[in-house]
């Protein structure tokens, strides 16, 4: 039998991203690389974040799931 570790939550950062790339590479999934301003963004494999946008005076947000290495931080997919 294996033992499952139970991963908390980390603590809300806050830090801003300038967007790099965006494509779509399904007809509904689409890709966004952002280069985040905090270079010690550390995350696990299959964690999300929930960043806040605004676009046309219009705030927003929206849960995505990080697809890159945590190798790769500060830029993540």
């Amino acid at each position: 039998m294996q033992s499952l570790e139970c991963l908390r939550p980390s603590a809300p950062m806050d830090c801003t991203a300038t967007v790099l790339d965006s494509r779509y590479v399904t007809p509904t999934i689409k890709s966004i690389w952002l280069q985040l301003s905090n270079p010690i963004f550390s995350f696990l494999p299959g964690q999300s974040v929930w960043p806040r946008f605004e676009r046309d005076g219009r705030k927003f947000s929206k849960i995505y799931s990080i697809a890159s290495s945590p190798k790769r931080s500060p830029e993540v997919e």
